[in-house]
């Protein structure tokens, strides 16, 4: 709670935006990474139980680059209206 306020209901009193801050870019990265990873060991070992570390990786790769790939159409096509 900010001033008595739910953090989800809290609007900045500078530039208005919901939480009262922004991730930079690095942070974004840094969490991305950490799910990306959580998911992968979760999808492989779901699917391919015997598989190795390689493929953990390989899968947390996959996941990471379509997080900003999706992010890239999703700004993409806000910009172009």
């Amino acid at each position: 709670m900010i001033d008595g306020i739910p953090l989800f209901l809290y609007k900045n009193k500078v530039d208005g935006t919901a939480g009262g801050c922004r991730m930079n870019r690095l942070f974004i990265f840094i969490l991305r990474v950490i799910l990306a990873g959580v998911f992968a060991v979760i999808l492989v070992r779901v699917f391919y139980p015997r598989a190795g570390v390689t493929w953990i990786v390989g899968a947390a790769l996959a996941l990471l680059g379509l997080a900003y790939v999706t992010e890239y159409f999703r700004i993409r096509g806000r910009d172009d209206n």
